[in-house]
């Protein structure tokens, strides 16, 4: 949770997705339950790995492909 909050003050040159998330934050946490809402942030924070991995791995794959050629 920290996590997300402080991705979204590192957002100066995107200040309209940062307040975007920051409403989508409050809204989750007025409605959910604590349990649920640290689920959620968990499930979060589980696709954003999956993306990062994801997009170094697609960056490797291709410098390697450039690198032959």
């Amino acid at each position: 949770m920290r996590h997300l909050k402080n991705c979204t003050s590192s957002f100066i040159r995107y200040p309209d997705q940062a307040k975007r998330i920051e409403k989508n934050y409050e809204i989750l946490k007025e409605h959910l339950n604590k349990e649920d809402f640290v689920t959620v942030l968990y499930l979060t924070d589980e696709t954003n790995l999956q993306l990062r991995e994801v997009s170094l791995d697609s960056f490797i794959r291709g410098f390697q492909l450039g690198w032959r050629e």
